[in-house]
């Protein structure tokens, strides 16, 4: 939601739906993989990302105290959600980093190098 603030003029309000706030930053970081003048591996995998983000809201929904509780996750499913959560917040905000050749703000600093330890 940070990176959608610091770019966007107009914020939608977050409802809780993750992939859809993906597309909206993907957007808005020119990621979309629609766009014409991506090269067709890396629309590949940008578009792999948003089933991943999809998958990953899923499996919070059906995993999560939460929710009620519709599957049980083994320890290589908790690792596999966490590890592609964070080579996907990773990949945003070094796009990011990338594009405005700005710094977060101090307390957004705080959470990523939180996030690295």
């Amino acid at each position: 939601m940070e990176v959608e603030q610091n770019l966007s003029k107009s914020i939608e309000s977050y409802d809780g739906d993750l992939p859809r706030l993906f597309r909206r930053v993907q957007t808005l970081l020119k990621l979309d993989p629609a766009r014409k003048d991506i090269d067709d591996a890396l629309r590949q995998v940008l578009s792999g990302l948003v089933s991943t983000v999809g998958g990953i809201a899923t499996l919070r929904n059906k995993m999560s105290d939460a929710h009620a509780t519709t599957f049980v996750a083994a320890k290589r499913h908790a690792k596999l959600a966490v590890n592609a959560s964070k080579t996907i917040a990773d990949f945003i905000i070094e796009t990011y980093l990338e594009q405005t050749g700005k710094a977060f703000d101090s307390e957004m600093q705080k959470q990523t190098r939180v996030g690295n330890t």
